[in-house]
Order: C-alpha cells, then structure tokens, then sequence
C-alpha cells in the first residue's frame, strides 16, 4: 500500500473519561476540499480518506480521533484532531487496510 504521511490515533480509555494515544501510523491520506453553503454563508467542510494497514493496528473505531502528523498523549487537545465518522475494514486484497473518513467544518 502507498504511504504518503504519517497519522496518530486516539481513542477513549476504559472509562471513557479522556483520550488515550492509540498508535502512529503510516498511512495514505487524501484530503478532499469542498464548500458548502447555509444561511450563515459559505463554509469549507474538507473531507479526509485514511487507509491503515490491518497489521498495524487491531481496532479503530468511530468516534475516535486523527490527527494528522505526529503527537504526543501530553500534547493531545480535540481541537487539534477531527473525529472518525466512518470506519471500514477492507480484508481483502494485496493490501487489507482500515479505510477511515473524517471530516471538519471551518470559516
């Protein structure tokens, strides 16, 4: 699989009280701007595609968070990351992978 970056993941501890560093990854990462309008104006809500190796991480789920680069639990911050809206787990092929998807709005 081509890697083009480089991605940590965070998930919820057992209590789900804070996040917790779930691994960096390489990966392959392709950012999809688009704009959208409201009665506010318009907006970009870029979309992100992810794919993770199956052999570098056992679970990702959605709700957890990406970020893109890079960072350290103690440097962890949600503003920093966007949350997983989609999870996929491709098994087959020459290269089984996670496909994630994540998403943000912004002015």
């Amino acid at each position: 699989m081509l890697k083009n970056g480089v991605v940590t993941v965070f998930t919820t501890d057992s209590q789900n009280e804070r996040f917790v560093k779930r691994g960096v990854f390489d990966a392959w990462i392709y950012r999809k701007k688009r704009l959208r309008t409201n009665e506010n104006g318009v907006y970009c809500r870029d979309s992100f595609d992810v794919r993770i190796n199956l052999s570098l991480v056992e679970e990702i789920i959605e709700g957890d968070m990406i970020y893109f680069g890079q960072l350290d639990e103690e440097d962890f911050a949600v503003e920093k990351c966007r949350r997983i809206a989609v999870v996929g787990k491709n098994s087959f092929g020459a290269n089984p992978h996670w496909h994630l998807q994540a998403e943000y709005d912004y002015r």
